[in-house]
């Protein structure tokens, strides 16, 4: 796949073509023949019905209830004997332009926890400063508490 730049509108007009796309368009020639077609073949049951000796009629009773059914399904139904094509899917990437206005609409998580820490601490009255080993928190009576991720410490804060 290529890396190419796309609008805000025209993704939009491409979403509005595909959700326009969900009801397929109905093939109505196709519908047409299994209408005709099962029709002709529930007459041509019904005439055989009516003119073959009993004996005929007995022998091929059990099996044409269950075709007459079928062929009335086809009848007030039609559409579901067609099959639907589906049309593939147009396949878009998106990319953020460094310095772009896109890329600043979208904020990155690690700046959304370090923001979310900063705040939290000093809601808390914590002091929170990066060490070697990972982060350590000052509470309000001076007693310190390192942790090794950034996760523990928001666990921390949230605890506190």
């Amino acid at each position: 796949m290529s890396d190419q730049e796309i609008s805000l509108t025209k993704l939009r007009e491409i979403i509005k073509d595909e959700l326009a796309n969900v009801n397929e368009v109905v093939d109505h020639k196709s519908i047409n023949s299994v209408v005709g077609v099962a029709s002709k073949l529930l007459a041509a049951v019904e005439g055989f019905k009516e003119k073959a000796p009993p004996a005929a009629i007995n022998a091929v009773t059990p099996h044409l209830g269950e075709l007459e059914k079928v062929l009335e399904n086809m009848l007030s139904s039609p559409g579901s004997y067609i099959p639907v094509q589906k049309k593939e899917p147009k396949m878009v990437s998106l990319k953020a332009v460094k310095g772009s206005q896109k890329e600043s609409a979208m904020p990155q998580i690690p700046n959304l926890q370090a923001q979310y820490v900063k705040a939290m601490a000093d809601k808390k009255g914590v002091k929170v400063k990066p060490v070697a080993t990972g982060y350590e928190a000052t509470d309000p009576r001076g007693q310190s508490t390192t942790f090794k991720s950034r996760a523990e410490l928001i666990k921390y804060l949230n605890g506190y």
